[in-house]
């Protein structure tokens, strides 16, 4: 803008500003802080300084200004006026977890922390939900939540305090953004500070999203919607390369915490990038457009590594299971703004019945009715816009703005009614939003800054002074009153009992009785390699998997010889990778605990074989999903690894490249023309890296490499008490024998190898047990037993004694069961267990197995099926608790 006035000044300073003088005539009206704060030209050369001067003096602006201390402080300040709308949230007694979806992101943070640390930089896939089966969470769904929560975690906060904080982060985020915004609209600290108080103290984007739903990311998400707006309108009017650079920072931003504000975030951000652009100065508009479209395409670029896999590989995943009907369709929650809906006119439902806003003085917070602005959002709004219409006729600075903002903040609410079906119907990804209320939160950011809008206008009228301040109170007052509207009551989840412990005990626990607990809450990101439709609700799916392929039967939590005979003789693993040897006695199937997913791939002796989901059950109808390898005779390495796939390497290769384009852009170009030239050779480079991605895949991709710390199997008890190792005992001797022996038993459709043991008999083995040890058994009696005339049972015992340390000599029993298939049909099967051995890490130990007499001896055909020590390595069950506190310690 400067260089081109430049060109048109004389040298005579008197001339230069009357020849100017017509090309500023609009500048006033279109950057009014800019020109009055000085931000948007430092430090004007003469001419410069005299052609802004001749405009100021010619437009009527008043040099009045507030305060420097006020201005600097106004963002915070603003960020402080929001207290009362998150502080609830921050209570030692608010329990997140009873919230709509605190437990999701609460377990989200965990399980994304732990993928982190253990080397994935983007967890796409998180072994540790969907009970332990592995879910492609991060694949889909949004990451910069939780990459944020890193930050709070390394500063020693715990997840339960990081979640919260998150929250109150958002809410101060989302007001000093929203000021900001307002003054580079239409400057001044009162418009700001209304317009702040109006978005934070709305119902939806902060109250709402914390205090009822808990919805972190969403929160986050609408926090960083107005600043994508005030990049857009930034870009929009001073064209340059580090404006277009904060454009896609912050529009990626968006992109990358939430992905339904996304959807909402880019289409206003370039609404206001193309309104900022046209109505800037004739000389730079062209300029101006090209830097804004540069701005948004840049952010698609950036984040693509994350959009674009989610877009294409949706899929692989039961994603129609979020877009179905019922509650989850846009029309069960459109309002009908002159009548009654047949959910409003529900006799439980809260809000006044028709309407476009709702009428009580005090907000009824619930999400299970179609929810509507409240009355202090109403009363604001139409105030604003009675303002912002009258002040128009005046063609006061600004007023062009005002009505841009007012009109788009009339159509956010058009497509939260029912006169707006057809859109959700027929426009692209807005029914990915399923819910219209979604809107609520940009639809509040609107009402904001038309509030603050008119508190601008009302300002620059030429009225009688009481005039003019009681019509600037005016705004000012409905914001308060909006403030007061929506906090004097509100649903708080109040616990003094509250558990803000979130770790793997906690995940376990809550997958027992919510199915697939810390992914969605649909599932709809699935894999399509598992159905259960046929079992019946997807709800039962943790009872039906457990029963069918129990958790504690998983050999360290990680694999299964689903038929043939084998033995596992070694297992390491990582999040992404396990690694196993077997020795087959005949072909068979393994299996991991793994569901089907692209870019799993499955590796034997280093060569890459072709991996596959477990068949379907015939009988049930069901499909679990799982990995599984075929296995040759023989002694074999096996191998499942998470790699790149297709779209997720170009999508990467994308990402890198405007990285690059972009910087170079920003620090060495002089124009658009560098990236013009990068924008026209991406698509050639991008063929070229897909064509040749399966030949650079091994190297992408290859087998992983086992180290010391990934060992997971300690000791094969089995392998110990056949070679020796163990001290054994059993009426037959000290010796395998008829009473004691290493076999193989058959319980339904399982062949496992089991260490048989006839009581009274026991098998004793001493080593140092690492730490987050535990003890993995499958208990079972001959069912040759189940029916037999005689037989009680046999109690199964473990004991560990400690051999140094404090407490050296002490035995505790650690494991005590009864086992009757005679009596119960449930122990008509192999009856897996683990026992948490923790608290004896880098203890010397000896471990001991035994069974008992319950009373009779009489088929008493039972024993241990694949005994071992392992270690806890994953998230879900990491260790470090006490021992399972069966029964009472006692001496030896």
């Amino acid at each position: 803008m400067v260089s081109a006035l430049r060109g048109r000044c004389p040298r005579p300073l008197d001339e230069c500003a009357k020849q100017t003088s017509r090309v500023y005539q609009r500048w006033p009206q279109i950057v009014p802080h800019e020109v009055t704060s000085g931000t948007a030209l430092a430090q004007p050369s003469g001419h410069e300084r005299a052609a802004r001067e001749g405009v100021v003096a010619a437009s009527g602006i008043s040099k009045r200004a507030s305060p420097t201390w006020l201005v600097r402080l106004a963002p915070l300040l603003a960020s402080l006026l929001t207290v009362v709308a998150w502080q609830p949230f921050m209570r030692p007694d608010f329990d997140v977890w009873s919230a709509d979806d605190g437990e999701y992101h609460l377990l989200r943070v965990y399980v994304f922390e732990a993928a982190f640390r253990s080397g994935q930089w983007l967890p796409r896939w998180t072994p540790d939900l969907f009970l332990g089966f592995g879910y492609p969470i991060f694949n889909f769904y949004a990451p910069g939540t939780y990459y944020a929560a890193l930050v709070l975690r390394a500063l020693g906060m715990d997840v339960f305090g990081t979640v919260q904080a998150l929250g109150a982060i958002a809410t101060c985020a989302g007001a000093a953004g929203t000021y900001s915004l307002t003054r580079a609209l239409f400057g001044g600290v009162w418009p700001g500070l209304v317009a702040a108080v109006a978005y934070a103290y709305a119902p939806y984007p902060f109250i709402t999203n914390l205090l009822v739903r808990a919805d972190l990311a969403e929160a986050l998400g609408l926090a960083l919607l107005p600043w994508a707006l005030l990049a857009a309108w930034r870009a929009g009017r001073t064209p340059t390369a580090w404006r277009a650079a904060q454009l896609a920072l912050a529009v990626g931003a968006v992109v990358l915490t939430h992905n339904l504000t996304a959807l909402v975030a880019f289409p206003m951000a370039g609404s206001v990038g193309l309104f900022a652009a046209l109505t800037s100065l004739r000389e730079v508009w062209r300029r101006a457009l090209a830097h804004v479209g540069a701005g948004l395409g840049l952010a698609l670029a950036l984040t693509a590594f994350f959009w674009l896999p989610a877009m294409v590989e949706q899929r692989h995943v039961q994603i129609e299971v979020a877009l179905g009907g019922g509650h989850k369709s846009p029309w069960s929650w459109l309002i009908d703004p002159l009548g009654a809906t047949e959910q409003t006119s529900h006799p439980k439902n809260p809000q006044t019945a028709s309407g476009p806003f709702d009428l009580h003085l005090s907000y009824p917070y619930d999400l299970n009715y179609p929810p509507k602005p409240s009355l202090g959002q109403g009363a604001l709004f139409l105030a604003s816009a009675g303002i912002i219409v009258a002040t128009t006729a005046q063609r006061r600075r600004g007023a062009g703005t005002a009505l841009f903002l007012l009109g788009g903040t009339l159509f956010l609410w058009l497509l939260t009614t029912t006169w707006s079906g057809w859109a959700w119907d027929s426009v692209p990804l807005m029914a990915f939003l399923q819910f219209s209320w979604r809107l609520y939160g940009p639809l509040g950011l609107g009402i904001g800054l038309t509030a603050g809008a008119a508190t601008a206008l009302v300002a620059r009228l030429t009225l009688r002074r009481s005039t003019a301040v009681a019509l600037t109170a005016l705004p000012v007052a409905l914001a308060a009153l909006l403030a007061l509207n929506t906090t004097t009551a509100r649903a708080l989840w109040i616990d003094p009992a509250t558990e803000h412990q979130a770790g793997g005990s906690q995940l376990t626990a809550t997958e027992n009785t919510l199915f697939g607990a810390g992914t969605t809450t649909g599932g709809e990101f699935v894999p399509r390699t598992v159905d259960l439709q046929g079992y019946g609700e997807r709800r039962y799916g943790n009872g039906l998997y457990e029963r069918l392929y129990p958790e504690f039967g998983w050999l360290a939590g990680r694999v299964l010889p689903l038929d043939g005979r084998m033995q596992v003789t070694s297992l390491t693993a990582a999040t992404t990778w396990t690694n196993v040897r077997v020795e087959a006695e005949t072909a068979g199937t393994l299996a991991f605990r793994t569901l089907a997913f692209p870019g799993w791939r499955a590796y034997l002796d280093g060569k890459e074989v072709q991996p596959a989901a477990v068949p379907r059950d015939p009988l049930l109808g069901i499909a679990p999903g799982f990995l599984v390898v075929q296995i040759p005779p023989g002694t074999h390495q096996v191998q499942i690894a998470f790699g790149p796939t297709r779209v997720r390497t170009v999508s990467a290769a994308v990402s890198v490249a405007a990285l690059a384009s972009g910087g170079w852009w920003l620090v060495a170009g002089k124009g658009l023309k560098g990236a013009q030239l990068a924008i026209a050779l991406l698509p050639a480079a991008l063929l070229a890296l897909s064509c040749t991605h399966d030949a650079v895949r091994p190297v992408l991709a290859p087998p992983a490499r086992s180290s010391a710390g990934d060992e997971r199997l300690v000791l094969d008890l089995l392998t110990a008490a056949g070679s020796g190792r163990g001290t054994l005992s059993s009426p037959s001797g000290t010796a395998l024998g008829p009473f004691l022996d290493v076999q193989r038993m058959r319980l339904g459709n399982r062949e496992r190898a089991w260490l048989y043991m006839h009581p009274p008999a026991s098998a004793a083995f001493e080593l140092e047990l690492p730490p987050r040890a535990a003890l993995q058994a499958g208990m079972g009696m001959d069912p040759r037993m189940w029916d037999a005339p005689l037989g009680d049972g046999v109690r199964f015992v473990a004991e560990v004694t400690r051999l140094s340390g404090a407490g050296a000599g002490e035995m505790i029993r650690v494991l005590d069961e009864p086992v009757n298939p005679r009596a119960s049909g449930d122990d008509r099967r192999w009856l897996d267990r683990w026992v948490d051995l923790s608290a004896f890490g880098g203890q010397r130990v000896r471990l001991t197995l035994r069974t008992e007499n319950l009373g009779t001896s009489d088929n008493d055909w039972a024993g241990w099926a694949d005994p071992m020590i392992f270690v806890q390595g994953d998230a879900r069950r990491p260790g470090g608790g006490p021992p399972i506190p069966v029964s009472t310690p006692r001496a030896s």
